[in-house]
């Protein structure tokens, strides 16, 4: 019972998934990057990239992971 009104309080915390708003021109982007945990259940590189709101993983496989910048608790440099 516990489990489940700590769920519904995360998800309450989640801001709405607004789409992506692209950066004109030049945006930032790392490659070769993998990413944790894994998505597929195995190692893939990827590449991260920079837009207003939020950051987009693409895999080589083609998977796309949206993270807006509304949830990120904390940051590490």
């Amino acid at each position: 019972m516990k489990l489940k009104e700590q769920e519904d309080k995360n998800r309450d915390e989640l801001a709405v998934i607004e789409p992506l708003q692209t950066i004109k021109g030049k945006r930032p982007v790392l490659q070769d990057l993998k990413m944790r945990p894994n998505i597929s259940g195995r190692k893939t590189n990827g590449t991260l990239e920079a837009h207003l709101n939020g950051l987009r993983y693409n895999s080589t496989k083609n998977e796309t992971i949206v993270i807006n910048y509304h949830n990120i608790k904390h940051a590490f440099f």
